[in-house]
């Protein structure tokens, strides 16, 4: 019997949906896909783990003043009253402290929770980074390498520099493209060539891919 633990988002976390989809992939040097998590249509090449089980993980887009444009975005108060209602309940840990028992096919700590932001927009250096650091809760940025450095984007240094606010750094494909509907070669190249860039612009392999976008 698959074992299920579920959170509900903080209050007016428009930006903070609760993921328990086939978000995150583990990668590997080669760069194969080595394990899914919550894979509904599981491929014959992926090695899924002996046990399903839905852990919670808390997705951002931007934090700062809401704009005109189609960007989810939680202001830096709503932001920080969220983390300090999760941090009552619940231990924000790292994406692979996260994950890490899920690969090995034990059980996941059900009061662990985990922070990602998609994109990688420039608030998320500027603003949630500094209240990331100052609440003690690490996080998770997934970026699309030809969208760093262009306007409203953290750019290569704040890439780099993110570390030092418990920051860790993930795949958001090439060029922000939606796998499922691509062809097999672009699927491909967009996995392989976005994590090369960054492995090659942060000196370390990067882990985590976000699926399917």
């Amino acid at each position: 019997t698959p074992e299920t633990t579920t959170i509900q988002p903080p209050d007016g976390a428009s930006a903070g949906a609760v993921k328990g989809d086939s978000r995150m992939t583990v990668m590997t040097a080669d760069p194969t896909p080595r394990a899914t998590c919550h894979t509904s249509s599981p491929q014959p090449e992926l090695r899924r783990t002996s046990r399903w089980w839905s852990v919670p993980i808390l997705t951002y887009h931007r934090v700062g003043e809401p704009q005109r444009d189609h960007v989810p975005t939680v202001t830096p108060e709503a932001f920080q009253a969220q983390l300090r209602r999760i941090q009552r309940r619940w231990r924000v840990v790292d994406l692979g402290e996260l994950l890490e028992p899920l690969i090995q096919g034990a059980p996941v700590d059900r009061r662990h929770v985990a922070i990602t932001f998609d994109d990688g927009y420039a608030e998320t250096y500027t603003i949630a980074a500094p209240i990331l650091k100052e609440l003690g809760c690490p996080a998770t940025v997934f970026v699309t390498p030809k969208e760093i450095g262009k306007p409203g984007f953290m750019s290569w240094e704040q890439v780099r520099g993110r570390e030092p606010f418990g920051i860790t750094v993930g795949s958001h494909t090439m060029h922000h493209t939606y796998l499922p509907l691509a062809a097999t070669e672009q699927a491909r190249l967009e996995v392989l060539e976005s994590k090369q860039i960054l492995d090659q612009q942060l000196g370390r392999p990067i882990r985590w891919l976000s699926y399917p976008i």
